[in-house]
């Protein structure tokens, strides 16, 4: 199966949407940042053509990981589809009522953006195959590079509160 395009989903809550803008630009990610309706991010990313979904869906698990939110909802949620008449799974797109949306579009310095600004973003920020395949994140300063993604995870986001003596 194969997409263009895809989604990290972030239901983490409160979620300091700026400064989540602030870590995607700072990493070089190649993602749009967008406020879901509930308050959450969705992060998408565009593609110049029809990608593997395996290979898109790896990718975003791997920045939400080095986001500090491992295991959050990936779309393309399957690999493959069941039959021809499958249609996989769906995500909300931004902009739904249009300027009006409590679904919008954060740039890096967290400024909300028109919806002529996502669309432009889309088409300009999408990412080909050979980008998406020899995407390399710099990792010089995780101390847990090599780690697993537990340590990771927690050494981006910290303990949750009241999770110290079980973490």
């Amino acid at each position: 199966a194969t997409c263009r395009f895809g989604a990290i989903d972030i239901d983490v809550y409160p979620l300091d949407l700026e400064h989540l803008a602030r870590e995607v630009g700072a990493l070089k990610l190649p993602l749009i940042l967008c406020r879901s309706k509930s308050g959450g991010a969705h992060l998408y990313i565009f593609t110049a053509e029809p990608v593997p979904a395996e290979l898109l869906r790896n990718r975003l698990m791997e920045w939400a990981l080095v986001l500090g939110y491992a295991g959050v909802e990936a779309f393309p949620k399957q690999t493959r589809l069941a039959s021809q008449h499958d249609t996989g799974n769906w995500i909300n797109m931004p902009y739904q009522v249009g300027e009006r949306s409590v679904r919008y579009a954060i740039d890096a310095e967290g400024k909300r953006l028109p919806p002529e600004a996502f669309l432009d973003a889309a088409s300009a920020g999408a990412v080909s195959l050979a980008a998406l395949e020899n995407f390399t994140l710099d990792k010089t300063d995780d101390p847990f590079a090599d780690g697993p993604p537990c340590l990771q995870s927690l050494a981006k986001r910290g303990f949750p509160k009241g999770s110290m003596n079980n973490g």
